[in-house]
């Protein structure tokens, strides 16, 4: 059984969307309170995220709709034992790209993304060398996932990210590590990889066993 941890609204309609073939419980949250400790491992928002794990139940893996909060899901795991397992955004893209012999992508998502961090150095880590947008490009695409969040993104906005988003394909694997990039991203290139999709693909390809 898998279950769903909500998030924003929008976000987890999304991933919801996708995989309404399965069966799925859902586990509702308070976003707003949540967003508004993110993306710090904080003791505050462990505490307030615990107490949301500690509700899930009859489950054997759990989806999180949100990207950067793995973070604090890393550090409750440390010491934490739950009777499910998460599936990880950040460890089933290291999968992906060791499958694809990738040692080096360029990453987008939130502006703490888009920075030495989390993310950044689980891959480097792993191996993978990693690199991010310059500033200006940097403060662009979180201004435009902060619009998607707010449900205000313009047409022209999410035609210059498709266009910026071609042109990095041009030399480099990119990586989307924000939901809201990937609710709008309409780039089909090989070499795109999307946190967030190879979450859904990997509850699909269980579903479909």
């Amino acid at each position: 059984m898998l279950g769903v941890l909500a998030m924003s609204e929008d976000a987890t309609q999304w991933y919801l969307k996708q995989l309404e073939s399965t069966e799925i419980t859902v586990f509702n949250t308070d976003f707003e309170r949540i967003n508004a400790l993110l993306p710090s491992p904080s003791e505050q928002i462990i505490k307030l995220l615990k107490s949301y794990l500690n509700q899930v139940t009859k489950v054997d893996e759990l989806l999180i709709p949100n990207i950067t909060i793995h973070n604090i899901i890393d550090c409750i795991l440390a010491t934490e034992y739950f009777p499910f397992t998460i599936i990880h955004p950040v460890d089933l893209l290291i999968k992906e790209l060791k499958t694809t012999a990738c040692k080096k992508i360029l990453l987008t998502g939130t502006i703490h993304t888009m920075q030495p961090g989390y993310i950044s150095e689980k891959l480097n880590e792993a191996g993978i060398e990693v690199t991010f947008p310059n500033s200006k490009e940097i403060m662009e695409i979180d201004t435009l996932r902060k619009e998607v969040y707010h449900k205000r993104a313009k047409e022209k906005q999410i035609q210059a990210f498709h266009q910026l988003l071609n042109s990095y394909t041009k030399n480099i694997t990119v990586v989307l590590a924000c939901t809201e990039l990937s609710m709008i991203n309409k780039v089909a290139a090989k070499n795109i990889l999307d946190m967030a999709q190879i979450q859904i693909n990997n509850c699909q390809e269980k579903t479909s066993q």
